[in-house]
């Protein structure tokens, strides 16, 4: 096998790290075979790529403090038997990132108060198959959230009735995560395919916050950034916080409101819209057109607006 082939399956089977961890593996080892003097023996030391990026995987990822599974409801139980949870549980000290790819399920992010030293992120996966969920803390202190398999919206399932035999209902996937109720990360990223996330309780600051939201609705208390970057596809995103660098916002079908510490009138922005809305204070824009202020290079809010709406107050 030859080196770009070998590393190209490489590159495939860790499609679950984050993709700064993905790009320093593969700069690392793209860079040990080419000083290989002996190719094709190089490869035969490193394994087959699957056993290599095993062994990467295992490497970066750190260990739970603590992982417990519990039933749900003890006095209710699926079809398929009995729900199961899962807690995780990390020291606040670890984390430095938050990246979360989350699929169907609904998301509460909680502060929670404690001291410096105890502080903790406990997070509680509930209806969510153990095989398509990945919690970890990673080598460079990203607290990486994924559920990104195949997870049913709703679950059936059967639970007892007073008068015998059972009833069906259905239940939702959800994700519940405590975190310290003040936090100050590097970077906060968050991407959504579906169902609701709100941040409620946490007091953020962060050098960039990413936020790419497909479908459902996204809420969050206060965030402080310098650099923002969010997407909404349909939905609903709706941020309060304090934004002090530069922003890219792209709505194509929902509703992006942002609620704002600083003035308005003191940020720079220009706004390319096609069928939907762009307000900004007091001015505002509807239909095909362009609409701009001043330049500012530090400070500056580029919008892109399909036929949805961006607000910004």
């Amino acid at each position: 096998m030859k080196k770009d082939e070998y590393l190209s399956l490489l590159k495939n089977c860790l499609q679950a790290l984050p993709l700064d961890e993905q790009e320093e593996a593969l700069d690392f080892y793209e860079n040990y075979l080419n000083d290989a003097e002996d190719e094709e023996k190089a490869i035969e030391e490193l394994g087959t790529p699957e056993e290599l990026a095993g062994k990467i995987k295992e490497k970066i990822a750190c260990v739970p403090e603590k992982k417990t599974a519990f039933n749900a409801d003890d006095e209710k139980s699926s079809e398929n038997g009995s729900r199961s949870a899962f807690k995780f549980s990390f020291p606040a000290s670890t984390v430095h990132n938050w990246d979360f790819s989350l699929c169907t399920a609904e998301v509460v992010i909680v502060g929670v108060p404690s001291a410096a030293d105890d502080a903790l992120y406990e997070i509680e996966a509930r209806n969510i198959p153990e095989s398509v969920l990945k919690v970890y803390v990673s080598s460079r202190g990203s607290l990486i959230i994924e559920n990104k398999g195949a997870v049913p919206a709703f679950i059936r399932e059967r639970t007892s009735r007073k008068n015998g035999g059972f009833e069906k209902r259905k239940v939702a996937p959800r994700i519940l995560i405590k975190a310290p109720e003040h936090l100050i990360l590097d970077t906060m990223k968050i991407s959504f395919a579906a169902g609701q996330i709100s941040i409620k309780d946490v007091n953020a600051e962060c050098n960039r916050l990413i936020v790419e939201h497909v479908a459902g609705d996204f809420s969050a208390g206060f965030i402080k950034a310098k650099e923002a970057d969010l997407r909404c596809c349909s939905g609903q995103v709706k941020i309060d916080g304090e934004f002090t660098g530069k922003m890219k916002l792209n709505c194509a079908l929902g509703n992006l409101a942002l609620r704002q510490q600083t003035k308005t009138e003191d940020c720079a922005y220009s706004a390319k819209v096609f069928l939907g809305s762009f307000k900004m204070g007091d001015v505002s824009k509807k239909g095909v057109g362009n609409i701009g202020n001043k330049e500012n290079e530090d400070k500056h809010i580029d919008a892109n607006v399909f036929m949805g709406e961006i607000s910004i107050n």
